[in-house]
Order: C-alpha cells, then sequence, then structure tokens
C-alpha cells in the first residue's frame, strides 16, 4: 500500500485570505469557517471536497488563526472606509424606499 502526502491549501501572496483549497476556488479560511460551525462532514458536502481537505483548512485556520482575524479586521475597516454598507443596513434603506411614494 502506497502513502500518500497531499497539499490540501495553496498560498497566493502574503494575504492569508486568498489562501484556496488546492483544485479550487474555494477560501481556505471560508472552508475552515464553516467546518468549526457546522462540522467537517457538512464542509466537505457542502464544497464538494474530501473530508481530509476540510482538516487541511482547519489547520490552515488554526495556525494562521491571528493574521486570519486580523485581515479580516483590516478588510472590515476598508469597507467602512470606502462607504460599505452592513447587509442589515442596507435592507432596512431598501424597505424605507419601498415605503416612500
Amino acid at each position: 500500500m502506497a502513502l500518500e502526502i497531499r497539499e490540501h491549501i495553496q498560498l497566493r501572496g502574503d494575504n492569508p485570505l486568498d489562501a484556496i483549497v488546492v483544485g479550487t476556488h474555494y477560501k481556505a479560511y471560508l472552508v475552515a469557517n464553516l467546518a468549526l460551525n457546522d462540522g467537517p462532514q457538512a464542509a466537505a458536502e457542502h464544497y464538494h471536497i474530501p473530508l481530509a481537505t476540510v482538516y487541511g483548512a482547519l489547520v490552515f485556520y488554526c495556525d494562521n488563526e491571528t493574521a486570519i482575524d486580523e485581515a479580516i479586521r483590516k478588510a472590515r475597516e476598508l469597507g467602512e472606509q470606502l462607504g460599505a454598507r452592513s447587509v442589515q443596513s442596507a435592507i432596512q434603506e431598501m424597505k424605507k424606499r419601498l415605503k416612500t411614494p
């Protein structure tokens, strides 16, 4: 029986949010997030990837949690600076506009 060693995550640049699951366009931190919230099996089924790959994403997330959290924080700050709204505020604005004759 031959043993396999696979690489499950591919880094693309310095931003940990740009790391992807090898052979897909799925962001590793999003796969890990779903696995943490709904379980690894749910993430594997949702993304149609092997369970081992989900665990690879979880390892990547655990090894880089601080850097990922910081990158998310910076992305949110940039969005706020550019005038991006939260989904909830956008929905409220749409409801107001629909009520106005």
